[in-house]
């Protein structure tokens, strides 16, 4: 299997083609979006255990799964653009996030409903992501050195999508809108200058939307992008797989409120 990893850093740029690698955003910024290309190595490795320290606490456990999930995201829509379709083999619990399942199926190579350590090699070796293999390691709950499907959805049972994490630490004023499943509304505006802009799920601005004092027609900007074969590393909203396990009410945020000038 290959797959591609960071170099400095996971995450990919929402203006940049499908083709390209995917990799994982900087500590903390959804959309500080970088592309990398550096192909998995299959290499045998010790067993397991815990290896998180000073540098890389336990705290650090819910930023690492929150970024991963985003991550996630991009590179499933990347392989659907590709028409590539992993199919997932494996025991998982019902909230288990789609992108979870489905990376699940992607690094299972060998489809035996486990991911072993030589298919997390070239995912946890990165010398930029410290944390990244403390906290895939910290996966292998029973120390078997594999990590089943039930492990790998546990590791991400709490792990909230870009907007929902981003939303719940911001102030109502500034606060973005989210949809239902936790990804960004098209549509965001800042109150407090007057702004609004468009942007993809994970939060990535369209270049050219900022209006001041209206509201951009973010729909039919993103239709037309869409159309005219201009690929983003966005979710495909269309074609989801939770199942109805997210609520059906999207978050209102500062672009829903009206703009008083």
């Amino acid at each position: 299997m290959v797959m591609t990893v960071m170099g400095g850093g996971l995450i990919g740029n929402g203006s940049s083609s499908v083709g390209n690698s995917m990799t994982l955003a900087s500590a903390n910024r959804y959309d500080d979006k970088h592309l990398l290309s550096n192909e998995v190595m299959e290499k045998s490795a010790s067993p397991m255990k815990s290896t998180y320290n000073t540098d890389c606490p336990p705290s650090s456990k819910p930023a690492m799964a929150n970024r991963l999930l985003d991550w996630f995201s991009v590179v499933m829509a990347d392989a659907k653009h590709r028409r590539q379709h992993p199919k997932p083999i494996g025991h998982f619990p019902i909230p288990c996030q789609s992108e979870v399942r489905w990376m699940f199926g992607h690094l299972d190579s060998d489809s035996d409903g486990r991911i072993s350590l030589s298919e997390l090699y070239g995912l946890e070796h990165d010398q930029n992501e410290p944390c990244l293999k403390p906290f895939l390691d910290s996966c292998d709950t029973d120390g078997d050195i594999f990590v089943s499907g039930m492990e790998w959805c546990g590791c991400f049972a709490k792990a909230e999508r870009p907007c929902a994490a981003v939303r719940r630490r911001s102030p109502l004023e500034v606060a973005p809108a989210c949809d239902s499943r936790g990804y960004y509304r098209s549509t965001q505006c800042h109150r407090g200058l007057g702004l609004c802009w468009c942007v993809d799920p994970h939060g990535v601005e369209f270049a050219g939307t900022r209006t001041r004092g209206t509201k951009p027609d973010c729909d039919t900007i993103v239709n037309k992008i869409s159309n005219g074969g201009l690929k983003t590393n966005s979710v495909d909203l269309d074609d989801d797989e939770d199942g109805g396990t997210d609520s059906t009410q999207d978050l209102e945020g500062s672009a829903d409120q009206p703009l008083d000038f």
